[in-house]
């Protein structure tokens, strides 16, 4: 999914760049927009899934305590 955003945002810039701001519809724009704040949501519930997962493992594998420590500082 993030590649197709990456495209359309590609070729809607393209388009701009080429033609301006007049080129696109405010329905382009708008599906653009939705697609955009869906898959930064959907990748920000990702980032949380690892980072939840890192900390358990760290927890449970003192060995490796840098793990808990990066976290610890990422999310402050």
């Amino acid at each position: 999914m993030t590649d197709d955003i990456v495209k359309q945002i590609t070729v809607e810039l393209s388009w701009i760049e080429r033609y301006g701001t007049e080129a696109l519809s405010d329905l382009d724009h708008a599906a653009l927009l939705v697609a955009l704040r869906d898959e930064i949501e959907r990748l920000r519930e990702e980032v949380n899934l690892w980072m939840g997962a890192a900390e358990r493992f760290a927890e449970s594998h003192p060995q490796y305590e840098a793990f808990r420590y990066y976290f610890k500082a990422r999310t402050k």
